[in-house]
């Protein structure tokens, strides 16, 4: 029942994050931010640990950890990976300027052997100043 209980609550809030048409912007992303936060704290940690290993991951996953892994559990897979870029994201979030932008796109060119996950490319592509 849980299952199927999560599963509705998915497919209900795709559409509460970003739509792959939606262009990303720091107002979206620093709104998501709450939702992102409700949407982690309304699940387990074997619930997350368990969408973490699907292949086709929710929209609501994808964006927690492309801007907010210190949200995810410890024991989460990707988690300390995810967090390695996170302080030149920050950085670049708070200056939005090219220096800032430069760094943040090395550090995830080094982590994903540049061919960072999709949302994450997107935002590069998107976010640059």
């Amino acid at each position: 029942m849980k299952v199927v209980t999560l599963f509705i609550f998915l497919l209900a809030s795709l559409t509460s994050l970003h739509s792959a048409e939606m262009l990303l912007t720091w107002e979206s992303i620093e709104e998501g931010e709450a939702q992102a936060e409700e949407w982690v704290n309304s699940l387990t940690e074997g619930e997350l640990l368990a969408l973490g290993n699907m292949t086709q991951q929710p929209e609501e996953l994808e964006f927690v950890r492309a801007f907010f892994p210190y949200l995810l559990p410890e024991s989460f897979f990707n988690r300390n990976m995810e967090l390695t870029c996170y302080p030149s994201f920050l950085a670049f979030q708070s200056t939005k300027d090219q220096e800032g932008f430069k760094a943040w796109e090395q550090c995830v060119g080094e982590l994903w052997r540049d061919d960072p996950p999709g949302l994450i490319a997107r935002a590069i592509k998107d976010l640059k100043p």
